[in-house]
């Protein structure tokens, strides 16, 4: 991420743009307004229906940038899938357009 061979960079400063752009990802009715980027870019990561070059392209950028490995970096996009879930089955009566506006917080990281 142009700081040198080796660098490593704390997961949450990990800006928008640069390598990965600034995709959008949303989760079911959630229309989710990401906190912090390297959330958004693991969620990705553990999407299921990445395909395999486009993740090991981010995989590989990612475990770059933070110096993660792919476990840490895929049980991170795990939590922040959770998280969405938990608030998922919270909605009892969702919209009549269908669709929730969520900031989300930051997810606690948490290195294996």
């Amino acid at each position: 991420m142009g700081n040198g061979p080796g660098s490593r960079r704390n997961p949450s400063e990990l800006p928008w743009g640069e390598e990965f752009g600034r995709p959008v990802a949303n989760y079911k009715q959630f229309v989710v307004d990401w906190e912090r980027p390297f959330d958004c870019y693991c969620y990705i990561l553990t999407g299921g229906n990445i395909e395999p070059a486009r993740y090991q392209r981010w995989l590989e950028k990612l475990e770059d940038a933070t110096g993660w490995s792919e476990a840490e970096l895929v049980s991170h996009g795990h939590r922040v899938r959770e998280v969405l879930a938990f608030l998922d089955s919270r909605v009892e009566h969702p919209p009549a357009g269908g669709t929730i506006r969520c900031q989300l917080p930051p997810i606690a990281l948490r290195r294996a």
